[in-house]
């Protein structure tokens, strides 16, 4: 007789808690989406150059800065001409230097 009245008793629990499981409104699980890697723009674009553009932009910077100096400090005439020459000048020695460091294997290249 007790056997009966505990499996009654075991059953009613059962499906009590079989109804609180019950789902109710269903949630939806949104999973954080993970973005690959991405390396910056200039990173990728400095690697990408040959060493001659390199060496030709580095020049360029160099040239910009000595022409400006040279316009602010020497006299009108001899000023601008300088400045050019020496804008010039970075430019081809920082494009000869860039070839010399490809040719040289100096550059690292991913």
């Amino acid at each position: 007789m007790s056997s009966d009245r505990e499996r009654e008793r075991l059953q009613r629990l059962r499906e009590r808690q079989l109804q609180a499981r019950a789902p109710g409104p269903t949630v939806k699980v949104r999973w954080k989406k993970t973005q690959p890697h991405h390396e910056p723009w200039l990173t990728l674009f400095w690697t990408a150059l040959p060493g001659r553009a390199k060496g030709g932009l580095i020049g360029f910077l160099l040239g910009t800065a000595g022409s400006v100096a040279l316009g602010i400090v020497a006299p009108e005439p001899w000023g601008m001409i300088c400045g050019a020459l020496v804008f010039l000048t970075a430019i081809v020695v920082g494009m000869i230097v860039g070839k010399a460091t490809d040719q040289a294997g100096l550059i690292d290249r991913r």
